[in-house]
């Protein structure tokens, strides 16, 4: 079978990488062909281009003419209707236009969905309704997905199905957070990792450290953000919280799930976040994930079980929750047991495997 991948971008980010771990297992395990349509470039096109021809669609605001634009895709198109794909996989929901442009193809089509209601609203209303008329069968990454598609986009439950995604296992090679930081290894490291979209809510990420810190009477306990970059503002309110050596902001770690060992709890305060595989990581190392309700796939992931879900932004209960738990050592102990134990059943062969399984039903379709 030949399959085409399209990619919205590739740049080092969740979905993307995503991609890249499917196309990878499907190369080593299947005699199935690949190649690969990316709308615009990024430091992951190099890793693609190892495992399948890979077509840039260049889809950017260059000062090539609009000629020039047009002649270069007609002879992407022209190769892609060579390979003959038997299947087309867009992942994300950003490819509608792309869909659009490939639809002489007349090939069954697979929407991979990582985005919930914020991100389909980003990509345009004509986006969307490329990928429901052109989508034979979607996978979303979570059941809040799936719900959003049907209740906020009217696609048909039956051709819907949830598959979560996957992260790499961990090996043994750990790294610290005490060192990097410089902290007494007594500490108590609470951590959170994101970029700086608003819907990571890293602008909440003081105001919780506040609520907390100032309710416990003991001056090891730090909060450690990893990722994006360190802002004015968040400075500005660093300093002036009474607690400027006790909430850390770093700003790029290189593998940091190697760190997450390090950590008491992780705290996912996104605002929309449809299975943020970051929590995965910090469960596979024994540490329990707290995150908002009715913010996305992670409370799917933490079922009562790899740690706690509090009102929607309620920074007061989330707070309460991290200080029960840091009284109790034991209930702590007990869900990161629990999260590590969840966290085996997203790996790359398990997940992987489903894909490729609706990925064949598709095309037979």
């Amino acid at each position: 079978m030949n399959i085409l991948f399209i990619s919205h971008d590739s740049n080092r980010a969740g979905a993307q990488l995503f991609l890249l771990g499917l196309i990878k297992w499907i190369k080593f395990n299947t005699e199935h062909s690949v190649e690969i349509l990316v709308k615009k470039d990024g430091e992951l096109c190099d890793d693609l281009q190892e495992f399948g021809n890979v077509h840039l669609w260049r889809n950017d605001n260059s000062f090539i003419s609009k000629i020039t634009r047009r002649v270069y895709r007609a002879k992407i198109l022209k190769c892609i209707k060579k390979f003959l794909p038997d299947l087309i996989y867009s992942n994300t929901v950003m490819n509608g236009n792309l869909l659009n442009e490939l639809s002489f193809l007349n090939k069954p089509v697979l929407t991979h969905v990582h985005e919930l209601e914020y991100w389909i609203n980003i990509s345009g209303k004509k986006n969307m309704q490329f990928n429901i008329q052109y989508t034979n069968k979607f996978i979303a990454v979570s059941k809040a997905v799936k719900n959003n598609l049907i209740y906020k986009h009217s696609v048909e439950s039956e051709i819907i199905d949830v598959i979560n995604g996957f992260v790499d296992p961990c090996d043994d090679k750990r790294s610290s957070l005490y060192e990097l930081l410089k902290l007494p290894s007594d500490s108590i490291l609470i951590g959170a990792s994101g970029g700086d979209s608003w819907l990571k809510g890293k602008d909440l990420f003081i105001p919780l450290a506040i609520e907390t810190l100032k309710h416990f009477g003991t001056d090891n306990v730090h909060f450690v953000w990893v990722g994006g970059q360190m802002t004015y503002e968040l400075k500005y309110d660093q300093e002036k919280s009474g607690y400027a050596d006790r909430i850390h902001f770093i700003e790029h770690l290189e593998n940091a799930k190697q760190y997450f060992g390090d950590l008491y709890l992780f705290l996912m305060i996104s605002r929309e976040d449809s299975f943020p595989l970051v929590n995965i990581e910090a469960a596979a190392q024994g540490v329990p994930v707290l995150c908002f309700d009715s913010a996305g796939g992670t409370p799917e992931f933490i079922n009562g079980r790899a740690g706690a879900v509090v009102p929607y932004l309620d920074l007061v209960a989330m707070s309460d929750k991290i200080l029960e738990l840091l009284g109790d050592r034991a209930k702590r102990d007990e869900l990161g047991a629990n999260a590590k134990k969840e966290s085996g059943k997203y790996t790359v062969d398990i997940i992987a495997k489903r894909v490729l399984g609706e990925i064949r039903k598709c095309a037979n379709s």
